[in-house]
């Protein structure tokens, strides 16, 4: 395909909660609401670093769970493994059973079928966990960061929720396959694991992007083995495709390129049976496409002292007042943090050359200094992040939902 001039083109990639890498983010941000919660009742914060990994369909050859008695490798093999590591500080008061609360958010990610080859329960769960490490609590329980990073955020007012185009498409794919699941459509046929791509053409029009066409759009569904490749097609163009098209005003024209499972075989095995699952292996999923860079740090299972965290959605925060505030059409805000320490290192803010007329960057600038407070408790407190509230980012999405507090700008002064 090849650029146009006076066109853009974006991508985005989404995948349903079920997916393994996802389900995986879902398990460890439930624990870490559920850590939230509890602690909460006694006055107090945890210290979350968790990390979990699945995998199913795994059979005792070789040095296959050869570390295992014959009576748990019949276990995993059923129905599969689950390793849950990390640093996980709480307080004495809190008895939180990690591997309960790794099964309930593995339900919440699709995984209630105990005849799958992965069905999570508690003897299929292996814990090795410790407290935050005494050196980084050091640094950490003063207000300071609890690592080190670069952080991004960003906003673009091609739509109302301040996000691009194709990750809201993506994503609301994604969510409808699992809507199709949740409600039993096709007979109980549609299964949860399941992706989406978009790649649109859009053109600068009054000083805007206006979406032109969709040049790709990719789904990949995992459904039962009744169902035909062609009905799966049908079924989705239907009852997929099509109602998350309308909501944006969007069609498939001839020059799209429409991808439904693309091997063109069926997609029978799926979820950590099928690959492997682990956290925070879909970080530009999670964020942006392809539109704006990314730090690199992993959102998911830390508690709000990890700056790859909060400084993420306080730079997402600082871009979207400016958009709102009708000061640039688009920006990327990027922060620097060392661990231990509670102020930022660099502050830094791209207007892709969208400012408004009188708006120069040092005075942009300027406005940004005065408005934010940029300490790691400070970021904190103004975004709320100390509830219960990240186990939704995985379901619903981290950005453009209206009432999460880093999407509520800021009124600039």
């Amino acid at each position: 395909m090849l650029v146009e001039a006076n066109t853009s083109t974006q991508s985005a990639e989404s995948v349903t909660r079920a997916h393994p890498d996802m389900a995986c983010n879902i398990a460890a941000d439930h624990f870490l609401d559920r850590a939230i919660e509890e602690s909460a009742k006694v006055g107090a914060r945890p210290r979350v670093a968790l990390e979990v990994t699945a995998k199913g369909g795994i059979s005792p050859e070789g040095e296959n769970l050869a570390v295992f008695t014959p009576e748990m490798q019949d276990i995993i093999k059923d129905h599969g493994l689950v390793l849950v590591t990390g640093e996980v500080t709480l307080p004495s008061e809190v008895n939180l059973p990690v591997r309960e609360t790794i099964v309930d958010g593995l339900w919440i990610a699709g995984y209630r079928d105990h005849l799958n080859e992965f069905s999570p329960r508690k003897d299929n769960i292996i814990v090795a966990i410790n407290r935050q490490s005494f050196d980084i609590a050091k640094g950490v329980d003063p207000g300071g960061a609890g690592d080190q990073g670069a952080m991004v955020g960003y906003a673009t007012d091609e739509t109302d929720e301040r996000v691009p185009l194709a990750v809201l498409v993506a994503r609301e794919l994604t969510k409808r396959q699992f809507e199709l699941f949740e409600s039993g459509a096709f007979d109980n046929g549609i299964r949860p694991d399941g992706k989406s791509q978009v790649t649109l053409t859009q053109i600068f029009e009054n000083g805007r992007l206006i979406p032109r066409r969709i040049e790709n759009l990719t789904v990949a569904v995992s459904h039962d083995p009744k169902i035909s490749t062609r009905e799966l097609r049908q079924f989705l163009i239907k009852e997929q495709i099509g109602p998350v098209l309308d909501k944006f005003g969007l069609k498939i024209n001839e020059g799209t390129q429409l991808v439904i499972n693309g091997t063109d075989k069926p997609w029978t095995i799926y979820g950590p049976t099928a690959d492997a699952g682990t956290t925070n292996r879909k970080l530009i999923a999670q964020a942006y496409g392809l539109e704006a860079k990314h730090g690199g740090g992993g959102w998911s299972g830390k508690d709000p002292t990890k700056v790859d965290r909060s400084g993420s959605l306080f730079a997402r925060y600082i871009a979207k007042s400016l958009v709102d505030a009708g000061i640039v059409k688009k920006c990327e805000v990027i922060i620097t943090y060392s661990i231990g320490r509670p102020l930022p290192h660099i502050i830094s803010i791209n207007t892709y050359y969208t400012n408004a007329y009188g708006w120069s960057n040092e005075k942009i600038a300027e406005l940004v200094r005065n408005n934010f407070s940029w300490t790691v408790s400070e970021m904190i407190d103004k975004l709320q992040l100390w509830q219960p509230i990240y186990t939704r980012t995985d379901t619903d999405g981290v950005l453009g939902v209206p009432d999460y507090p880093w999407e509520r700008s800021k009124e600039l002064k």
